[in-house]
């Protein structure tokens, strides 16, 4: 018998319901848009979301250990791309957060408003912070980066700092909208959103990096500096979408912890009674594929 085999129970099969859920969710979402304004493009690219983050789910939850991962590649790739080349590179779009507030200002709600309110004001109710961790083209880059196992270390008050990150960004362009006159622009072809979108994400690949390499954590730029986290972890907190474990059945051997690339303590919750409710979880499920006894897996209720 492999390690793969020995290191998870077979009586307890990863169950596959999280994988349909994900894609109605997605569907549903690209339906609703369909009928507002009436775009088929709506209906397409929120069924890919669906489909790659149900694959990624479905290969996570059948794959052997070594290959989960695989997971999460698929998701990250299809979905990260698509919007970084289609939307951000291609389509001209400022998908930074920058550009989220100058398309408010704007009062345009497009494809950049659309992608915040799905991704990370309102679907993180239904769905959790799952755009972190199978959609998000800086976690996609920052996933090759040599420190795949978080160090564990506290990190004091240095999460802050994404929510100054996040007043910064947003007094920058409230300042250059009303103080100086500067119009970001939204039609397609003569928008500086590309710019934005391209300088934005150098200084994030070029903060994620630096950091990951000073705490030893690939996770550290999301741990310390993201500003998208004032939004998401609002919704991830009500989230429907949780892990969760029997008390019954955890043997307290604190793999699942150790797993965790957000240093979120899950044995503590489930020796609780709880759901995993810590607004950080990223839904990776990497902390379910940690367990020996298979006594984690994703829950849909409310707490």
């Amino acid at each position: 018998m492999s390690v793969d085999d020995m290191q998870v129970a077979p009586s307890k099969p990863r169950r596959l319901w999280p994988a349909a859920y994900v894609f109605v969710f997605f569907a549903l979402v690209g339906l609703g848009l369909f009928a507002w304004d009436g775009s088929f493009g709506h209906i397409v690219f929120f069924g890919l979301v669906g489909l790659a983050t149900a694959a990624g789910f479905m290969i996570h939850a059948k794959a052997r250990q070594r290959r989960k991962r695989w997971g999460h590649k698929l998701s990250l790739a299809v979905i990260g791309l698509s919007i970084f080349l289609g939307a951000g590179v291609f389509g001209r779009q400022s998908f930074q957060l920058e550009g989220f507030f100058f398309y408010l200002l704007h009062g345009l709600v497009g494809g950049v408003v659309i992608h915040y309110l799905v991704a990370k004001i309102i679907g993180p109710f239904f769905i959790g912070r799952a755009f972190c961790g199978w959609g998000c083209w800086t976690w996609m880059l920052l996933d090759y980066l040599p420190f795949k196992k978080s160090p564990g270390k506290p990190l004091g008050k240095l999460p802050w700092l994404r929510v100054v990150h996040f007043v910064v960004s947003a007094a920058l362009v409230c300042g250059l909208w009303f103080l100086v006159g500067y119009r970001h622009g939204i039609e397609w072809k003569t928008t500086d959103g590309l710019w934005w979108f391209l300088a934005g994400n150098a200084l994030y690949f070029g903060a994620g990096i630096v950091l990951a390499f000073v705490f030893k954590d690939n996770r550290a730029f999301c741990k310390i500096l993201c500003p998208i986290t004032v939004f998401l972890r609002v919704g991830a907190r009500f989230s429907l979408l949780k892990v969760a474990g029997n008390l019954e059945g955890c043997t307290q051997c604190g793999a699942c912890d150790k797993a965790c690339p957000v240093d979120i303590p899950v044995s503590q919750y489930v020796n609780a009674g709880k759901r995993v409710i810590s607004s950080e979880c990223t839904l990776c499920q990497t902390c379910i594929s940690s367990c020996a006894q298979r006594n984690l897996d994703l829950s849909l209720e409310m707490d």
